[in-house]
């Protein structure tokens, strides 16, 4: 017999088994790592984590998000606004004023107005 080893080649098949073992066979299926439903205060799947909805009023940048994770969090993640044609981004504001219940974000126009828009966010990540 030659020095050569036989190669050992797995299927994607039992590649995919042994991961569903290790990540749960749910966590596998199509979809099954999900993020919910985008409902103001509803969980974002199974992460330490809510959705945020604030309207947007004439002038005002700050805004205090209430949350019921009942810790700190570490960020408060901008994901999106309703309103076509207007566009955002913001920034974690006054972390060392932040709560188990309350953040703080700024929010800073990059198109349209700041009045009357709904604006989401992703609130969570235990600190």
């Amino acid at each position: 017999m030659s020095g050569r080893q036989p190669s050992v080649i797995a299927s994607p098949d039992s590649l995919r088994a042994g991961q569903a073992s290790q990540m749960g066979d749910s966590n596998m299926a199509p979809g099954g790592l999900t993020f919910g439903r985008r409902v103001d205060g509803g969980a974002v799947g199974p992460f330490k984590a809510i959705y945020r909805k604030v309207s947007t009023k004439g002038g005002a940048s700050v805004y205090n998000l209430a949350h019921n994770l009942g810790f700190v969090p570490a960020f408060a993640l901008y994901i999106g606004c309703d309103t076509a044609g207007n566009a955002y981004h913001a920034d974690n504001f006054e972390h060392d004023r932040w709560t188990a219940t309350e953040v703080r974000v700024k929010l800073f126009v990059d198109l349209g107005g700041l009045n009357g828009t709904e604006v989401w966010f992703i609130i969570g990540g235990e600190r």
